[in-house]
């Protein structure tokens, strides 16, 4: 059970990746979209953690970026299903940097929508790929 923090670094890490960063803004047709699997509760949850369980859900269901898919799930101490996020689905380079939510990363996405009429595209992943991080 994943909250949105966690995979926003996995988000970062890859963004920071330079070939997974490459293929997906270069090559994105097959790339897009990206789903990131949440997790669900272990079935004792509602029993032995309901307040991080109802945490977990209203986390959730704040999340504007993307698509939150949602599932129906029962656990035994529980008398009614429960709606329970079940992926993150982020559908285009603009989901992914707005997900990760950094200004360095928001700013180099910013670069490269700029860039494309003054270089050729497939350079500028490369030219990104040597930037130091900062």
């Amino acid at each position: 059970m994943k909250s949105p923090a966690v995979l926003k670094q996995r988000l970062l890490n890859q963004w920071e990746n330079p070939d997974r960063r490459e293929s997906r803004l270069i090559e994105s047709f097959d790339a897009w979209p990206i789903a990131l699997s949440i997790g669900r509760p272990e079935p004792d949850m509602p029993s032995k953690d309901a307040a991080r369980l109802k945490q977990h859900i209203e986390t959730w269901g704040q999340v504007k970026v993307g698509e939150v898919e949602w599932q129906r799930a029962r656990f035994p101490t529980l008398r009614e299903s429960v709606n329970i996020p079940s992926r993150w689905l982020l559908h285009n380079p603009t989901d992914w940097v707005a997900a990760i939510d950094e200004a360095r990363v928001v700013a180099s996405l910013g670069r490269r929508l700029t860039c494309p009429h003054s270089s050729p595209s497939v350079i500028l992943p490369k030219a990104e790929r040597h930037r130091t991080k900062g």
